[in-house]
């Protein structure tokens, strides 16, 4: 991503020179490492306790299977519409695999893809090459898309639930993911499958930096590895 962005400036520096001169070129330079305006994204951390036996259990659809995926499944993920899969390629998917990551897949009865997320152990991607670094036993989900055919059945929920349980098996605790503030949709979803909010997250993007800011509630620091959100080295910049 970085290199795409010097190699576009050169470009543009070059064509800047060949068409308006050198003044033209430098007044290019100069608008392409100028500041950036501030603009930030908020987000909602929400934790499942997959200890608790109270917690809710949505089930999927009858008919409806879960299964991990493979590699092979790749094509029938870039079908759903949705913007967390335009950027799904061969290669990401096999890099996340080769990590330890897991895509899960709902399938329906007629064999279509009815939901599809991912989860990971170790560290989940926050934005770009920072990453969340996880403690033992607790799993992050990330990239959660259910199909337009089949919104408003609460496949998501029950997906969650139901990913858990394979979770359990693998020796998880609990499971934690991000929602942005602004999508409502996604948090009733997460409280429907027994999520609660454990801290709140801001991306901001100031001038050249990126900088992620976590807030535990005031006084609590049961989740205090939620703020343990770092920039990753080369090995996992393109996750």
């Amino acid at each position: 991503m970085v290199v795409g962005a010097v190699v576009d400036a050169i470009s543009r520096i070059a064509r800047a020179r060949r068409t308006r001169g050198p003044w033209g070129a430098a007044r290019v330079a100069l608008e392409r490492v100028k500041p950036r305006p501030r603009f930030a994204a908020d987000y909602v951390w929400f934790l499942l306790d997959l200890t608790q036996d109270t917690r809710p259990r949505p089930a999927l659809p009858d008919g409806f299977e879960l299964r991990a995926g493979t590699l092979g499944d790749l094509a029938a993920i870039q079908e759903l519409d949705h913007e967390l899969v335009s950027t799904m390629t061969k290669r990401l998917m096999r890099d996340r695999l080769a990590r330890g990551a897991t895509p899960w897949l709902v399938v329906a009865p007629d064999g279509r893809l009815a939901c599809y997320t991912w989860s990971f152990e170790g560290s989940l991607p926050v934005h770009g090459d920072h990453r969340l670094t996880l403690p033992d036993g607790v799993v992050g989900f990330e990239d959660a898309v259910t199909s337009a055919a089949f919104r408003g059945r609460r496949i998501a929920p029950a997906t969650w639930s139901a990913v858990g349980t394979r979770l359990v098996e693998r020796g998880a605790y609990a499971i934690v993911g991000r929602v942005d503030v602004l999508n409502e949709s996604s948090a009733r979803a997460c409280g429907a499958a027994g999520y609660v909010e454990r801290a709140r997250m801001r991306v901001v993007w100031r001038d050249w930096r990126i900088l992620v800011q976590v807030a535990l509630p005031p006084g609590d620091e049961s989740h205090a590895w939620l703020r343990d959100v770092k920039r990753a080295g080369p090995r996992l910049r393109r996750c």
